[in-house]
């Protein structure tokens, strides 16, 4: 009798091992399905902003290429303080409260102070047909202090020199470059035809 129990005995664990198996096999299947379904996501989503697909129809096709191009014309030909306009409205659009624009002169470097979640962002607009560099990231960092601002960012209609973009990123100070800034326009839903 004691053969049979122990026969049993080894039988049930046995089943229980197979049990234990059963489930974990299943439980890395079903982990391995979201970890994929997951990874395709990420790369959907990166495919879409690499692209920037147009909203409506999630295609550019010919004409959106044409207004893409009008869209950067119009922004360059902007004077310094209508781009500061030109970003206030796109501030205001992506979510931004309490928008304002600082004095045209003594403003510290900064030209608009807004407000987001709880903080306050201090911005700068550069309007240039050349590379933005250090200055503006010193500018900008020093007039976030005398905002008592909790973040800077600089937005260009061009882009940053590399020292400007190691110096924004020792100071923790945003930077906004021509490719950024046409992507937050399609966002904030911006038209120029406003």
């Amino acid at each position: 009798m004691s053969n049979q129990r122990r026969i049993k005995e080894m039988q049930k664990e046995s089943e229980l091992f197979f049990n234990l198996l059963f489930w974990l096999i299943f439980g890395a299947f079903i982990g391995a399905f979201y970890l994929i379904k997951v990874v395709f996501w990420i790369i959907k989503q990166v495919y879409y902003f690499i692209t920037k697909k147009d909203k409506s129809s999630g295609v550019y096709n010919q004409e959106t290429y044409l207004n893409l191009d009008m869209d950067l014309e119009n922004i360059d030909n902007m004077t310094g303080v209508e781009f500061e306009e030109f970003v206030a409205k796109i501030i205001n659009n992506l979510g931004y409260g309490y928008v304002q624009m600082t004095p045209g002169s003594n403003d510290y470097g900064v030209d608009i102070i807004a407000h987001k979640n709880g903080s306050k962002y201090a911005i700068q607009c550069k309007r240039f047909s050349n590379t933005v560099g250090n200055k503006a990231i010193q500018e900008i960092y020093s007039g976030m202090k005398h905002y008592n601002a909790d973040f800077g960012v600089v937005i260009t209609n061009n882009y940053f020199t590399r020292n400007a973009i190691n110096l924004a990123s020792s100071t923790n100070i945003e930077l906004w470059d021509r490719d950024y800034l046409i992507a937050q326009v399609y966002k904030a839903d911006i038209s120029f035809d406003e």
